[in-house]
């Protein structure tokens, strides 16, 4: 048997030989970020072991890239070196979702009424088109993914398990879910709601759809059967979960896009599993503090505050209210003597609620 090296993009791969060399390094690939369909992986394979960036030179040509590839996109431009066409070289360099080309040719950008700069997206649902700005190119980059993504699957669309890896691995990290069940009345408004109301916004945030039968999903909720039908936001971009609950009118796409456009604007608040606060809570030495009483008596509080973090599971906790009020005795006696500053002794039980998400220097 022959041992061939071949030169995939960015990594060395070789075909299997009866014996190959003993230096041989491992080779590894990185895993695929999308679905799992036969589809799927071969779009991965042509995309890994082909050129990155394909140059189209006549319409003839780009026409046949766009017949080939159900989704696909191309750059057009006045240069192969201006900053736009280089910045959409590397990001394609570094992506692995869709087929990219790019052209200078005239006649392709007349054809298709494209302005040096630009991107042609072809889905089967339609074509899209933006400017390319790589200015911040990480943040670019990143913003881009979300637009093909948000462009490259429907407005809304019917979870399933074959879907699952591809929409909760991708880079749009927003995701409005309508939990719904066919069977019963206002359904089919529902649906029309949230799929105009939300797809204005679907380069932001994936509409999801989730039947009543999806128990795992509507635990992850702390929802039942019961509660369907229902829309929540699950915002996952600072990689725990936070989770917002529509309250208005589900039939109506105007509530529903007013409720995630006060959402992409920081406007609501994230609904936290607490348990209710209590006088005694703050009786001791070292206070206790839950999910809804954390902003009122932490991040509003006018003294410094020193809080641990614990779960009643775990054995260390046995002891945690011993160390912790010596710790408080040590504050009173430097207290006494003013040479220890004002700030308060809490405990946060993490088994029974949760807390904003916090950022510390």
């Amino acid at each position: 048997m022959v041992f061939v090296p071949l030169l995939v993009r960015t990594m060395p791969c070789y075909v299997m030989c009866a014996h190959p060399p003993p230096s041989l390094p491992p080779i590894t690939f990185p895993p695929i970020q999308g679905g799992r369909t036969a589809e799927d992986i071969a779009n991965y394979m042509i995309k890994k072991s082909g050129t990155a960036l394909s140059t189209i030179s006549s319409v003839e040509e780009a026409e046949a890239f766009f017949a080939k590839h159900p989704k696909a996109a191309l750059g057009m431009f006045d240069s192969l070196q201006s900053p736009a066409a280089l910045g959409l070289a590397a990001y394609a360099d570094k992506s692995d979702s869709f087929p990219l080309a790019c052209t200078v040719d005239a006649a392709v950008l007349a054809k298709y009424q494209g302005g040096a700069g630009s991107l042609r997206f072809v889905t089967p649902e339609g074509v899209f088109s933006r400017a390319l700005d790589f200015t911040e190119a990480e943040a670019a980059d990143g913003e881009l993914s979300m637009w093909l993504f948000g462009h490259s699957i429907p407005s809304l669309v019917q979870f399933s398990a074959e879907k699952s890896m591809e929409l909760f691995s991708g880079p749009i990290r927003v995701h409005l879910i309508a939990f719904g069940d066919e069977a019963t009345a206002g359904y089919g408004a529902m649906v029309a709601a949230v799929k105009e109301g939300a797809g204005k916004h679907r380069t932001e945030a994936l509409s999801i759809l989730v039947g009543k039968n999806e128990t795992r999903i509507l635990e992850a909720f702390e929802l039942t059967e019961a509660d369907v039908p229902k829309v929540v936001i699950a915002d996952m971009r600072a990689g725990s979960m936070k989770r917002f609950f529509f309250e208005g009118d589900l039939t109506k796409a105007g509530e529903v896009e007013a409720f995630l456009a006060d959402f992409l604007a920081g406007n609501l608040k994230a609904k936290l599993k607490s348990e209710e606060p209590a006088p005694e809570d703050m009786a001791g030495p070292v206070k206790v503090i839950k999910g809804k009483s954390f902003q009122a008596q932490v991040l509003d509080s006018d003294k410094d505050v020193l809080i641990e973090f614990y779960a009643p599971w775990c054995g260390h906790w046995y002891v945690r209210d011993a160390y912790l009020c010596q710790i408080f005795c040590m504050y009173v006696f430097l207290k006494y003597f003013s040479i220890a500053p004002q700030f308060i002794y809490f405990s946060f039980c993490l088994s029974s609620s949760l807390f904003p998400s916090l950022s510390f220097s």
